[in-house]
């Protein structure tokens, strides 16, 4: 490069100096090619499950360009509070605390040499070891990134370096490593370029050289919708995600194919297929049904709905964090003028923080969410002119008015003592689960007198209605639907439900699942010994709560699990 930018250095299976610019790029066996390049596949299996805990924002975003789609970037070493919180936390797992070996005190663990080893515990080869080949170059901070090459997107790898020549020879014995175990054909291709305190690594040195060319023209750091949508995600934490607005053209591919896959009926003249379904009753029905369809053809389905979602995509990013021996994750987004953030962000929409916090305090799972004017006309013709067939195709006539049944808020609530084996084997009545509304008493009435016998054919339960208009419920247990319906419980004073879910009174929707209660429901229902590995590492998980909530054009959801103290 003419400019005095150092040439990249490409993976050739010589080690040593640096190639020149214009060198030929050869495939060959990677220890950090593919597995780099991919991401962070970096510790085996078990170790994955805490390694992106180690994040650092948006520090690594300065190696890698603004032209990225996407971005995920970590930190080898965090330090402070969050590194205290994290440890803490992770060390309370079992699995997780043998597998990075999180014994003594905390302050005396090495994160970097720790990972690092179990790393190179990953190589094919024996002879790299943490102090020869990482610890002289390796710096604390990481991203990886996918950016569009040719309309494709690459992943690449940003590693920040301590000591440029240190970093060369490092790769070049990591690099080295799987060489004669496989054939240049099976192998993956990558290329890599030192530069200014990182090393920059892509899949081969086409990707490399248009990288490095676009880093050139802006850092991801610098990008304005990178520091809007990372600073829209809160405090900052221990990892940072980002995906910018151009990464919804790959995503309208993806559902492209999905939705073209789902186009046919699954079975003609099935359920599945509403039209011939209709085409089995009576003639006049049919062209009830036909005169109905085309008088609501205008509306957009919810593959419509989808696509123009996606298309207004502004981007968005998350932050996870450690804080009172919690792990959150914060999203924030925009979805542009799109009919379904409107949905969202209408100032009328329900209240279903009471549906939740007003349930009995053993509640076992519990979720609502609010319903706004336009939510329900969304929902009326997302179900759809044939909705009214295809329910009576399977469990007989059924009165089913969407807006009155709902009202303006819908959550469900599943209560304690529910019988998971006996469920699983079909042979309980006890099922402690409701449907509870805001909407009016006799659209309940009509919908349980329509599930009647298809409840007491499936399941040997009938449906039960309890409450009045503004808090119904439709049940499967008398005694869980009346204590539901009564809204005289606490379960938003119960300080599980406040560590989970620290923010209910002011969301548009909410999820609450104590776990304590769900791992000894399934523990009781397990013969003695079976699993009890699983069941272990996840008693020490006390709550999941997650909220959601839609203002001025973003959407935020926080997703927090507790542990016990």
């Amino acid at each position: 490069m003419s400019d005095g930018t150092p040439a990249p250095e490409y993976l050739e299976p010589a080690a040593g100096s640096p190639l020149p610019g214009e060198g030929r790029s050869r495939k060959r066996p990677l220890l950090l090619g593919g597995a780099a390049v991919a991401g962070v596949a970096l510790v085996g299996a078990a170790a994955w499950g805490a390694w992106w805990w180690l994040a650092d924002g948006g520090q690594a975003a300065e190696a890698l360009p603004a032209s990225a789609v996407g971005y995920v970037g970590l930190t080898l070493d965090p330090s402070g509070s969050q590194k205290v919180e994290a440890l803490s936390t992770l060390r309370s797992l079992p699995a997780i605390a043998e597998e990075l070996d999180l014994d003594g005190p905390l302050e005396d663990i090495d994160l970097k040499q720790t990972l690092g080893t179990a790393f190179l515990g990953t190589a094919p080869c024996d002879d790299l070891t943490y102090e020869e080949h990482l610890e002289p170059w390796l710096g604390d901070r990481l991203g990886v990134a996918a950016v569009p090459v040719d309309d494709q997107p690459k992943v690449v790898l940003a590693v920040e370096t301590t000591d440029e020549d240190a970093a060369v020879e490092g790769m070049d014995a990591l690099l080295a490593c799987d060489d004669g175990d496989l054939g240049a054909d099976d192998a993956e291709g990558g290329a890599y370029q030192v530069r200014d305190g990182w090393v920059v690594l892509a899949p081969d040195e086409t990707a490399l050289d248009a990288v490095l060319a676009d880093l050139d023209e802006g850092t991801l750091a610098d990008d304005e919708d990178f520091q809007r949508w990372t600073g829209e995600a809160g405090e900052p934490g221990v990892l940072t995600m980002y995906a910018a607005p151009a990464a919804a053209d790959y995503l309208q591919d993806a559902l492209d194919g999905f939705f073209g896959d789902l186009g046919e009926p699954v079975l003609e003249g099935s359920i599945s297929d509403p039209v011939a379904l209709t085409a089995t009753t009576t003639t006049a029905t049919t062209t009830t049904t036909a005169a109905t369809v085309a008088a609501t053809s205008e509306q957009p389905s919810p593959e419509e709905q989808l696509e123009e979602a996606i298309e207004a995509f502004e981007g968005a990013a998350a932050t996870v964090r450690f804080v009172d021996g919690s792990m959150e994750l914060e999203m924030a987004g925009g979805l542009g003028d799109s009919e379904l953030l409107a949905a969202a962000d209408a100032e009328d929409t329900g209240d279903a923080s009471s549906l939740v916090t007003e349930l009995p305090a053993g509640t076992v799972l519990a979720g609502a969410t609010g319903l706004s004017p336009e939510g329900l006309e969304q929902l009326e013709s997302g179900l759809g002119a044939d909705a009214d067939d295809m329910v009576e195709g399977l469990l007989g006539p059924l009165e089913l008015d969407p807006v009155a049944l709902l009202g303006d808020a819908v959550g469900l609530a599943v209560g304690p003592g529910l019988d998971v084996e006996g469920l699983v084997a079909g042979t309980t009545t006890e099922l402690p689960v409701a449907l509870l509304t805001t909407g009016e008493l006799a659209a309940a009435q009509d919908v349980a007198e329509g599930l009647g016998f298809g409840l007491a054919t499936f399941l040997g339960v009938e449906p039960v209605v309890a409450g009045e208009d503004g808090r119904v419920v439709l049940g499967l247990d008398e005694a869980w639907a009346e204590e539901v319906a009564a809204a005289d419980g606490s379960l938003g004073e119960d300080e599980r439900f406040q560590r989970a879910v620290p923010d209910a009174d002011d969301v548009d929707g909410l999820l609450f699942l104590d776990a304590d209660a769900l791992v000894d429901l399934v523990r009781g229902s397990m013969p003695e010994g079976e699993d009890d590995e699983v069941l272990d590492n996840l008693e020490p998980l006390q709550a999941l709560g997650l909220s959601a909530s839609t203002e001025d054009g973003t959407s935020r959801l926080v997703l927090r699990v507790t542990t016990d103290d």
